[in-house]
């Protein structure tokens, strides 16, 4: 990707979200966040990478809406939201850590209604392109979540038939992989067909750091 601009958004949680929206508050003014060609992000860098590529869908995209989207959802005090959701399943499923494959997670639906996360990834723009990193904790491997495939490592993964493995997740659940924190938060479980007979679950989850490129 020589002579192309890459942003990379590293995790923290909210502080994270914060940070990084006056990162991209200031690359605005300097007119080079218009200029990204690629985002690449992971735990709360995901809650605001998703953001911003959500909101370029919109008809007229203005940072300033897009500021204030972001302020608002991090004023709904998720983590209380989240807690109180979570003792009401864990009563609702006799368990504290019960992980019903494909179901929702609470982090899941409170990023979708919170921040309007509320498409798919393949609908994404392919400029800026935007990389969801999480880790399978199948196998403990790093994972990348985009619009057009996902990945281990630096590298696509592909069927028997040797076609790329599409990625039908929406955004809210991308973000919840990449954004979940381990053992406190249950992972994102999501079935991907590796060939005609099998199917594979990914057991997904976010980690601290500075996000793959």
């Amino acid at each position: 990707m020589d002579g192309k601009i890459l942003l990379c958004l590293s995790g923290g949680g909210f502080r994270a979200v914060a940070f990084h929206l006056g990162v991209l508050k200031r690359l605005q003014e300097l007119g080079v966040l218009q200029r990204v060609d690629c985002i690449s992000s992971v735990s709360g860098g995901s809650i605001l990478a998703a953001t911003y590529c959500r909101m370029l869908l919109e008809e007229s995209f203005c940072f300033d809406r897009f500021e204030e989207r972001v302020i608002a959802g991090l004023k709904q005090n998720l983590f209380r939201r989240w807690f109180w959701r979570k003792a009401l399943r864990a009563v609702r499923y006799a368990s504290w850590s019960t992980i019903r494959s494909e179901e929702p997670t609470v982090v899941e639906a409170l990023l979708e209604k919170s921040f309007r996360l509320d498409v798919k990834l393949r609908d994404l723009q392919r400029r800026p392109r935007l990389i969801i990193n999480a880790t399978d904790l199948n196998d403990g491997q790093a994972y990348y979540l985009e619009a057009t495939s996902i990945g281990r490592g630096a590298e696509p993964l592909k069927n028997t038939s040797g076609r790329y493995l599409h990625q039908d997740m929406t955004l809210a659940r991308a973000v919840a992989a990449s954004a979940a924190y381990p053992i406190v938060m249950e992972p994102v479980v999501h079935e991907i067909e590796i060939n005609n007979n099998q199917q594979q679950s990914m057991a997904i989850n976010g980690i601290n750091g500075v996000g793959l490129d």
